[in-house]
């Protein structure tokens, strides 16, 4: 399709931005900032910056699960072997009386399956 055919236009030069200027055209006049330049050593700057925030985020989600581990660890611990049948089936029980109270809302599906 030519440049002068309806609804295209033309190339933007600086030749166009200074006409438009000229005009009072100050959106098309205007000049875009520069990207800082993108060298070897600014992506070896930004490389190491990601390895250390990916490591950084790779040592938090460790914490994180070894402190559930610990959690986990604890609670078992806190229970006799032998007694959990009995300590499940008396949980099971309040939270079911606890429902059935309306002290535990489940107001659609999801929750109850979430539950």
């Amino acid at each position: 399709m030519p440049i002068d055919s309806p609804g295209m236009h033309p190339p933007f030069t600086s030749d166009t931005a200074r006409e438009a200027g000229a005009k009072g055209n100050a959106t098309q006049a205007t000049k875009r900032p520069r990207a800082p330049l993108f060298t070897s050593e600014t992506a070896r700057e930004l490389g190491r910056k990601g390895g250390l925030k990916r490591a950084a985020n790779a040592a938090a989600k460790r914490a994180a699960e070894l402190e559930d581990q610990k959690a986990l660890t604890r609670l078992r611990e806190a229970f006799k072997r032998q007694d959990l049948g009995k300590d499940a089936l008396i949980t099971a029980h309040d939270v079911i009386a606890r429902v059935q109270a309306g002290e535990i809302p489940i107001r659609n599906g999801t929750e109850a399956a979430n539950f």
